[in-house]
């Protein structure tokens, strides 16, 4: 398992639909909050690249 955040540059919304989607998965119980917090999702590039710099690793159990 790797504790590093993924990051979409989401350029003129087109990712809207895959992080509507992520985050009915979350709230429905197929993906843990923990684990959609590692997505960093910006329209802004600069601002992207602090988020990823400050992201800190949430510890989640992965069966419980």
């Amino acid at each position: 398992f790797h504790e590093k955040p993924i990051a979409l540059y989401n350029v003129l919304d087109y990712y809207d639909g895959l992080i509507d989607f992520l985050d009915a998965s979350t709230s429905a119980g197929f993906i843990k909050p923990g684990h959609r917090k590692m997505l960093i999702v910006d329209h802004n590039p600069a601002a992207m690249l602090a988020r990823i710099t400050a992201y800190r690793h949430e510890r989640v159990d992965k069966l419980g």
